[in-house]
């Protein structure tokens, strides 16, 4: 027998002892594929997922007519075109309204989530938000608050409650460095369309009450602003 005939003999039989252990690769296979999604500079486009989901398609019809050495290969890139749609689907599932500008004023949202940031600060995760003149398909789903310094230490602060406030908002931002860390995608999935740094005189907590909030549904948040708002405008002088 020819050195090169042995070699794939042995290949082959390596190959075949491993057809009760291939189920393992399956993950892989599918993590290649998402990691594909990622490595595009841009949201692909609709003939780049129907080019892949056909190429999957067709692999996964070969795979099923192949044999026991060749199935497995053809399964892979089955998986991995499998893995590079979901990725797409689920980006697009969690699609949300992003802030695409500064903003400035008041913000009312119910705390859902409490953690800290890198610097040990106490950062809030507020859904059910609302912005003073700002259309609800146009407000983020959710907004990250983060506490620098003593901020919200005079109400203890727990999931479910409301909190009203006066903060500065931003887009999500975008990597530090070309090929750095990119939080805009991170906050993407996360349903984050805000950053907020809040200013801490203007903290107000309460409970959630009906016909409370702004924007037409009512002046509790105005109510609550307005102490706030005096203390702003004592110092300012007259205009001249």
């Amino acid at each position: 027998m020819a050195p090169t005939h042995r070699l794939v003999s042995v290949c082959v039989a390596a190959w075949l002892a491993q057809r009760g252990q291939l189920i393992c690769w399956t993950p892989v296979a599918l993590a290649a594929g998402i990691g594909f999604y990622f490595a595009q500079g841009v949201e692909p486009g609709a003939p780049l997922y129907l080019g892949v989901a056909a190429g999957g398609l067709a692999a996964a019809g070969l795979a099923r007519r192949a044999g026991v050495v060749g199935a497995p290969l053809l399964w892979a890139p089955a998986l991995m075109a499998l893995g590079f749609c979901l990725a797409g689907a689920r980006a697009h599932l969690v699609a949300g309204p992003v802030l695409g500008w500064r903003y400035y004023g008041p913000v009312e949202g119910r705390v859902a989530g409490i953690d800290r940031s890198a610097s040990d600060a106490l950062r809030l995760t507020l859904d059910r938000v609302v912005l003073a003149d700002m259309a609800p398909d146009r407000t983020p789903a959710r907004v990250r608050v983060a506490l620098h310094g003593s901020a919200g230490d005079e109400t203890p602060i727990v999931p479910g409650l409301t909190v009203i406030l006066t903060a500065h908002l931003a887009p999500p931002s975008g990597p530090a460095e070309p090929g750095g860390f990119d939080f805009r995608r991170h906050a993407w999935f996360q349903g984050l369309g805000a950053s907020a740094t809040p200013e801490r005189r203007c903290w107000r907590w309460r409970n959630r009450r009906a016909g409370s909030g702004f924007s037409g549904r009512g002046c509790g948040f105005r109510r609550g602003c307005r102490p706030c708002c005096r203390e702003r405008r004592a110092p300012l002088p007259p205009r001249s």
